[in-house]
């Protein structure tokens, strides 16, 4: 071990399963280690949505005009970040039209960057936050299919009054190859970049499961790639640091794949957010930068 906290003592202190503080140690160092584990003892910022014909720093002013403390998000031009409960929101009918979805989510549709006119497969759609940015990108006369495999998952997209959806296996859509512009793959994960919100992740979670997830990861990107017109994109994205789950599908998917390029995250976003882009290209957001949960993007180029 390092010199510092070892995996046990850092177990000890801020109580997570002491394989997964010996895993982020090998793979973020351990000074970054105790940041992120004393990081994830604090509740993670309240995000919203601004809807797109809004300005936003309009509807900040109507917030602070009914004494709601908010601010502009940091990374997303579309986000507002509350510095109190969201029950005032929801309690107020003027603002029924600020959506919550936290900045790293956000970013990942702006990967994405959606053009009008645009046919878009969303898999793994639930709970559907980022397929409303994608619809918002194609416009109306562009198309966005959201696919769920659990019957759970398609009633949230219902209940959100999002069509056309599809119930499949995300590993095998039942689409035609080539058929889309662009396919988000969304795809299931650990979890464990968003242990502030959700912090019975760390338990419920095995060292076993991250390689059947990256497995099952692999095979949904494969899916997706299926469906990919030449010249058309593909963003692979998940919630979690694990590079099981993240850099080392992507990689292994080039590998299998030459008909497909990473696109550096730096030329799509936005100048403010070049920071959470690592030197591959890749876009990592962390509670470490700005307070964003944990996310991983790769938009990927036929």
């Amino acid at each position: 071990m390092p010199k510092g906290p070892t995996h046990g003592r850092l177990a000890i202190e801020f109580s997570p399963p002491a394989w997964l503080v010996k895993l982020w140690g090998s793979e973020l160092g351990w000074d970054t280690t105790r940041e992120l584990l004393a990081a994830n003892q604090n509740a993670a910022p309240t995000c919203l949505r601004v809807p797109l014909d809004q300005n936003r720093e309009s509807v900040i002013e109507s917030l602070l005009e009914q004494n709601i403390a908010a601010r502009a998000g940091e990374f997303s031009s579309r986000a507002i970040r509350l510095d109190g409960p969201l029950g005032a929101v929801r309690a107020d009918p003027n603002f029924a039209n600020l959506i919550p979805q936290s900045e790293a989510s956000l970013l990942v549709a702006e990967l994405m960057a959606a053009k009008s006119g645009e046919a878009i497969a969303d898999l793994c759609a639930a709970p559907g936050g980022k397929t409303e940015l994608l619809r918002e990108g194609v416009g109306p006369g562009g198309l966005v299919v959201a696919t769920d495999k659990a019957p759970s998952g398609l009633l949230r997209l219902q209940g959100r009054g999002l069509s056309p959806l599809a119930r499949c296996d995300a590993a095998h859509p039942p689409f035609p190859a080539e058929s889309f512009d662009a396919v988000l793959v969304d795809a299931p994960c650990s979890g464990l970049g968003t242990l502030r919100g959700h912090p019975e992740i760390r338990w419920r979670r095995e060292p076993r499961d991250l390689a059947k997830l990256a497995r099952k990861q692999g095979d949904i990107l494969n899916g997706g790639a299926s469906l990919v017109r030449s010249g058309g994109r593909m963003v692979y994205a998940t919630c979690t640091f694990v590079r099981e789950e993240n850099e080392a599908v992507v990689q292994r998917f080039l590998a299998e794949h030459p008909e497909f390029c990473l696109e550096p995250a730096n030329e799509i976003l936005e100048a403010g957010m070049h920071a959470g882009v690592t030197r591959n290209g890749f876009l990592e957001t962390s509670p470490l930068g700005g307070g964003l949960d944990g996310f991983f993007a790769a938009r990927l180029r036929r």
